[in-house]
């Protein structure tokens, strides 16, 4: 028997675990503009700006990821996952009108903050939509898809950050970005990877499937060494450190043997995500908490509702 939606399927179809990087170049964007690069930054965020524009950029990813569920039901359907759609237990027309408010809301809030948030939002907006619906669905096409993921995290998401403490997009606030862009790149890369042999049966032609495992890994590790690389030239330290940790990982991993590559593959993206997040998680301690609230509330919903243990640390 089919199970009737509540609030808490309503919150969990926004994907709060992929809030987290969403959130995390905001807060990075926010150090650049404060702090400089520096490391001495220790910061709670307490004008209502940030907390605006966190809330805005929230509403407007959601709307992606719900869309990108929408237009992904049969996979998701065929591999069991996300069930909140296959289901049928949010139906697709309220999926639809959930993703219509959520859009209205969120860019009302940009509106309301000034002209620049407004189009950095709205741009943020349109490309997760051209991300999952054809016939651009930029998911599934090559280079562009990587390109799409860096502008998306690293470079519009940083500058809403870096606005929402200088209240302004200037040239130092582009320079300042071109770190984390790279290293979007590179994650993006390593994680396109693992999906190769699915992103294949669903005709999805990722960098991954048109590079081949080995020279993927290959390009990830360069992307991340060119991260590397400008978070020096720029003295970005807060961008210099998890880069170059994450950069080590990257050029290890092409070499490791075939019994052993995928796995290693898995270990150096998810370490890389959490070298970033506990990077900046130092300097914005809240960052922290609001990740504890997010796994624990997440760990209790899919256990109660699926008899799941997700998310799960020691995920395959």
């Amino acid at each position: 028997m089919k199970r009737k939606a509540d609030l808490w399927d309503y919150i969990m179809l926004l994907r709060p675990t992929l809030m987290m990087p969403v959130w995390m170049f905001l807060f990075y964007g926010h150090y650049a503009a404060k702090f400089r690069g520096s490391l001495y930054g220790i910061d709670l965020p307490f004008c209502c700006r940030f907390w605006l524009a966190m809330l805005s950029l929230t509403l407007i990813s959601a709307t992606a990821y719900i869309v990108n569920q929408i237009f992904d039901i049969e996979t998701d359907r065929i591999n069991k996952k996300l069930f909140l759609l296959p289901e049928g237990i949010i139906t697709i027309r309220s999926a639809w009108l959930y993703t219509a408010a959520l859009s209205v809301l969120g860019l009302a809030i940009a509106f309301y903050m000034g002209r620049e948030p407004f189009i950095l939002l709205t741009v943020i907006w349109i490309t997760g939509f051209l991300y999952s619906v054809p016939p651009f669905r930029f998911k599934g096409r090559p280079v562009i898809d990587m390109v799409w993921n860096g502008l998306g995290y690293g470079f519009l998401t940083f500058l809403l950050g870096y606005w929402s403490f200088s209240q302004r997009i200037d040239r130092g606030a582009l320079i300042s970005s071109v770190p984390y862009i790279l290293a979007v790149f590179g994650v993006y890369a390593e994680t396109t990877i693992a999906d190769i042999e699915g992103d294949r049966r669903d005709g999805a032609i990722t960098i991954g499937v048109l590079l081949g495992e080995r020279a993927t890994a290959i390009v990830g590790a360069v992307l991340m060494l060119a991260s590397v690389v400008t978070a020096l030239v720029l003295k970005d330290m807060m961008a210099f450190i998890p880069a170059a940790v994450t950069a080590i990982v990257f050029i290890y991993t092409p070499f490791v043997p075939k019994e052993r590559f995928l796995k290693s593959v898995k270990f150096a993206f998810r370490l890389s995500g959490a070298i970033y997040a506990v990077n900046i998680g130092v300097h914005y301690p809240i960052y922290v908490l609001i990740g504890v609230v997010v796994y624990a509330g997440m760990k209790v919903y899919y256990r109660s509702r699926f008899g799941l243990n997700y998310p799960s640390l020691n995920e395959d």
